[in-house]
């Protein structure tokens, strides 16, 4: 179960949830504003709360703008060692190093140059560890950068926490962009009833290749994926039903609207709508 401050805001990541099919029927999100990839010599900086996220939320932008030139940073705030909280086959700390492994692997397959910064700060504890989280973030971001977190309503409360702590550090940069990205999202809301507006959602349309790099980097987060073992406490975190929101052929952020605009202005893409 995740959860945030927000006692109505309680989730179960077991429940059924809202089918891809639901969100690919709606539509907007497919016709939504395409988002200029990071090109030559512009750095990306991409947060995630946990192994996995940073895959899972824009693994395909990662791919894409590394293929661009683009200088790509990966800050992993948490090992993920609070995933299988009941499991009898892994300590936290064994799921920790096996989460810090994978999610090497996985950034350095869709980007073999890319700078992984592994915070190892505890999971499910960024609030009390904004700080830190400040500071790397803030290290890590050179003027014009692109800075991409989890999504401040996701109702996680380490993705909030990765958003929060994005925007008191771009307070004062205001030269730096902030997308979002929704995980959870996909799960617990609906089209009907979308907690965002939908003039703020902006997409990156993935070719083949950054499209598969994709595919292939969420499998090797195989400790969320697959079972640890056939023991109960050792079930796969990610169901099918939820990584089907992240099979799409291009990836989905969240804009402010002044953000939005100002992204769009300065490299609108060939086909990108008014």
């Amino acid at each position: 179960m995740a959860n945030s401050d927000n006692s109505l805001a309680v989730f179960d990541h077991r429940d059924e949830g809202t089918t891809e099919a639901a969100w690919a029927a709606d539509g907007r999100i497919a016709v939504a504003n395409l988002l200029p990839v990071p090109r030559s010599g512009k750095r990306i900086v991409v947060v995630a709360a946990h192994p996995d996220d940073e895959t899972l939320g824009a693994g395909g932008l990662i791919a894409t703008a590394a293929r661009s030139g683009a200088l790509v940073d990966v800050i992993v705030a948490t090992d993920g060692e609070a995933s299988h909280p009941a499991s009898p086959t892994h300590t936290p700390t064994q799921l920790a190093q096996r989460r810090r492994a994978e999610v090497v692997t996985a950034i350095l397959s869709l980007d073999s140059a890319a700078t992984i910064i592994q915070l190892g700060l505890p999971d499910g504890l960024l609030d009390r560890n904004q700080d830190a989280l400040e500071q790397a973030i803030d290290l890590a971001l050179a003027p014009g950068s692109l800075l991409v977190t989890p999504w401040q309503g996701d109702r996680h409360p380490d993705h909030e926490a990765c958003a929060r702590a994005a925007e008191t550090v771009l307070a004062s940069r205001p030269d730096v962009e902030h997308w979002q990205y929704p995980i959870w999202a996909w799960h617990w809301a609906n089209p009907e009833n979308a907690p965002w507006s939908w003039e703020s959602v902006g997409r990156v349309d993935l070719d083949p290749a950054a499209h598969s790099a994709k595919q292939a980097a969420i499998g090797l987060h195989a400790s969320q994926n697959e079972p640890l073992s056939d023991l109960a406490g050792d079930e796969a975190i990610l169901a099918e039903s939820f990584v089907a929101h992240f099979r799409r052929p291009y990836e989905t952020f969240l804009l402010d609207s002044s953000g939005f605009e100002r992204s769009i202005a300065v490299d609108r893409p060939a086909g990108a709508l008014a």
